[in-house]
């Protein structure tokens, strides 16, 4: 079988995870896997577009049997077929430049804010397992979308040391964070910085960065904003 991907937002620095997936998956199925060429037939295609602002791909002229469209972008309630969602292997060959793995630990959330669409999809909180690290990969990014909510957060956080790379936490609400979840956290080598969520700015969370840095140095701190869902730029 010949199989086209799509990557309808674009490669912008961070690869797609369920691309990579169907990838690997079909490779071990020994089925040819390619970026869609539209001089070129298939059997079939996926494309996937995770954000709902991204301009839709133009679709006219491809040619394929088959043409199966996901992510959020498309529709929130499709997910990828079992076999390939519980598979451990992505195809990091697909983004020759990346040189770093991608790894969730838990899906979902405990939060329902009204701004996004995680517990909708994922629904709340639970772990998974980790897929295989990327061979090149020289640092670990979690992806997971409130990593101290999960009730296995200690063994997370032990599975991540165990592989000995430094590490980017994406996903940290500092609304739950406890002084024990500080100190741990402070004992894993961080990459670059640890992204903390500070997605109200009707909320004051200076005084929790105030008892957070008492644990955690500041410069491997970094917040992350949410603009235009009840605030301005300004």
């Amino acid at each position: 079988m010949r199989i086209g991907l799509i990557d309808v937002d674009g490669y912008k620095g961070y690869p797609n995870f369920a691309l990579m997936k169907i990838s690997a998956y079909h490779k071990k199925l020994k089925h040819q896997v390619e970026w869609v060429d539209k001089s070129h037939e298939y059997d079939v295609v996926y494309s996937s577009k995770v954000f709902t602002f991204t301009p839709d791909y133009d679709y006219s002229g491809l040619q394929t049997k088959v043409l199966e469209k996901g992510g959020t972008g498309y529709d929130i309630a499709k997910a990828l077929p079992d076999e390939i969602e519980n598979s451990d292997t992505l195809d990091y060959s697909l983004y020759p430049d990346c040189d770093y793995s991608l790894v969730f630990l838990s899906r979902g959330c405990i939060r329902k804010c009204k701004f996004c669409l995680v517990n909708k999809k994922e629904g709340y909180i639970h772990s998974v397992e980790p897929v295989k690290l990327n061979p090149r990969g020289k640092w670990i990014d979690v992806l997971d979308n409130n990593f101290f909510a999960s009730p296995d957060w200690k063994q997370h956080l032990e599975w991540l040391k165990e592989q000995k790379q430094p590490i980017n936490f994406r996903g940290v609400d500092l609304r739950i964070m406890t002084d024990e979840q500080a100190e741990a956290l402070n004992k894993v080598k961080i990459q670059k910085s640890i992204f903390i969520a500070w997605d109200n700015p009707e909320e004051n969370l200076e005084p929790l960065l105030a008892n957070l840095i008492t644990h955690i140095k500041p410069y491997k701190l970094r917040c992350y904003v949410l603009v235009g869902f009840n605030s301005t730029v300004e």
